[in-house]
């Protein structure tokens, strides 16, 4: 098996609901017209080299590619417009480059794997400028498919005020902050949060709240955060669903946000 199908049994939790079925095999190649058909690919001489693996404990006997290839048959599915999901505008890419992003995001959290190694990985499969250009805007410490959203639509809004938000930064209860997924800092003291994205400079905080945060027991547990980082200086917007659907809204948003702390970091120097 391969493709999409492939993606769900190495973990990927996003995207491959509405997916076909798709294997590689001998003979000639063919495109599902529907879903009671399977996809199939040709297995050429290159593919027939490449290890397989066998995952599924219900079925021993199923084989998979690895997932580096897992990976490139899925974007090349993506980039083809074989598959596909809704995207919102406001990120300055296209629809099918922030699906990419997304995909890469996620099985780069999966697997462990820094994005920036990929067009190396991908070289004799997929065009490598393309995978440069892709990666660039990739990172591991995207969390989920909307976090990967307001991550990109974040970054072109945050181009022209000269600041940089990090994501999965951790504040720590000293008032230090590291940075675990990109190796950078280590604190010492108990965590107060993770940030979904975080600006060290303004500490400006910003986290997505999806529907697991309408349940008291997390509404109460972001309500502990959001005090103990505003007892350590911590300016704290939360972001739903409705922010990224309405770009113009979200910019204004997160502009505010960083003037009010530019003004709180004046009055204190």
């Amino acid at each position: 098996m391969s493709g999409w199908t492939v993606a769900a049994q190495w973990g990927l939790e996003y995207f491959v609901d509405d997916a076909g079925t798709s294997m590689l095999a001998g003979g000639v190649s063919t495109v599902a017209a529907s879903s009671s058909e399977i996809t199939r690919g040709r297995k050429t001489r290159a593919l027939t080299q490449s290890p397989t693996y066998r995952i599924d404990p219900e079925f021993r006997d199923l084989q998979v590619t690895p997932p580096v290839l897992t990976l490139i048959h899925c974007l090349k599915s993506l980039w083809s417009g074989e598959h596909s999901w809704n995207i919102p505008v406001g990120t300055g890419l296209t629809d099918a480059g922030v699906r990419a992003v997304q995909l890469v995001d996620a099985m780069s959290r999966i697997f462990g794997i820094d994005p920036q190694e990929l067009p190396e990985a991908c070289a004799h499969h997929l065009d490598r400028r393309r995978m440069e250009v892709l990666t660039s805007w990739c990172d591991q410490g995207g969390e989920s498919p909307m976090e990967t959203l307001m991550r990109l639509m974040t970054r072109r809004i945050m181009r022209g005020t000269g600041r940089k938000l990090t994501s999965q930064m951790v504040v720590h209860a000293d008032g230090s902050v590291s940075d675990p997924v990109h190796g950078r800092g280590a604190g010492n003291s108990r965590i107060v949060a993770r940030l979904d994205l975080g600006c060290e400079e303004l500490k400006l905080a910003l986290q997505y709240d999806g529907s697991g945060h309408l349940h008291r027991s997390v509404r109460d547990k972001d309500s502990r955060i959001n005090a103990e980082l505003a007892n350590l200086d911590w300016h704290v917007v939360r972001v739903a669903k409705g922010h990224l659907d309405d770009v113009k809204t979200l910019e204004k948003v997160l502009l505010d946000a960083v003037r009010l702390c530019e003004r709180r970091i004046a009055q204190r120097g």
